[in-house]
């Protein structure tokens, strides 16, 4: 008797298990769904979006292409948080020297009228495990905020510390004042209220940290103008050499 009860406590403990199976799946297809049809409207709308801006390039409607350019932010953001969206593969070990030289590179090449010193201090050794793509939008979009805030050297820098893997992008531009540090960084803040040099950009780095589960801070930089400080958790450790 105790033989039967067991087989069938274990039939249903598998019945059960089952059902989780199939409700987990059908949840992250649904939710792959949703994310594809947000990705495809959003593509679907930066063709005609850049004809018209195309258009009116050479005519002197800056209302219209103000509006037009604040319409394709909001895509580019939508874009983002779709791709955002996608599970983790947290065993990549990237380099973050690698990814920041990289963009330092192209940075000066986009901001050569400026002629920015960009310097960056990360050794070798520190890494971050994640996606790369991840890794490379975020940074890519607070340091092209930098460069734009920036009035002659942007620095970034990594290391470690014993909650995790901290990144600063510093700039030597007006700052940011304290009272409006918080809800810069907001969900939804409107990008017509956004500080010299902070664009959308910080939006859609923002969601990619938080998925993450790290932390995105705006202080004052050693060089005078803003300091972006973002957090990952301890799964993104390494050791300094």
């Amino acid at each position: 008797m105790h033989l039967h009860f067991a087989l069938r406590r274990q039939r249903q403990l598998c019945i059960r298990a089952s059902h989780l199976i199939q409700l987990i799946d059908s949840e992250r297809h649904q939710r792959e769904r949703y994310h594809s049809t947000l990705a495809d409207l959003a593509h679907s709308l930066k063709t005609p979006l850049a004809v018209i801006h195309t258009e009116l390039a050479n005519r002197q409607h800056p209302l219209i292409n103000e509006q037009i350019q604040r319409m394709d932010d909001i895509i580019t953001h939508q874009l983002q948080r779709a791709v955002v969206a996608r599970p983790h593969q947290l065993f990549d070990a990237v380099i973050v020297k690698n990814c920041v030289d990289r963009l330092a590179n192209a940075m000066r090449k986009v901001y050569a009228d400026k002629d920015l010193e960009i310097d960056s201090d990360i050794n070798e050794q520190i890494l971050f495990k994640g996606d790369q793509r991840d890794l490379m939008e975020v940074l890519g979009n607070l340091i092209d905020n930098a460069c734009k805030a920036a009035s002659s050297k942007v620095a970034v820098q990594a290391h470690n510390i014993a909650s995790g893997l901290t990144i600063e992008i510093h700039d030597d531009g007006p700052g940011i004042p304290e009272s409006a540090r918080e809800s810069l960084i907001k969900r939804g803040h409107r990008a017509d209220t956004r500080y010299a040099g902070q664009g959308i950009g910080l939006d859609v780095a923002h969601d990619i940290i938080e998925s993450y589960r790290g932390k995105m801070d705006i202080s004052q930089s050693f060089l005078g103008g803003a300091l972006i400080t973002v957090r990952f958790p301890q799964v993104n450790q390494t050791h300094d050499q």
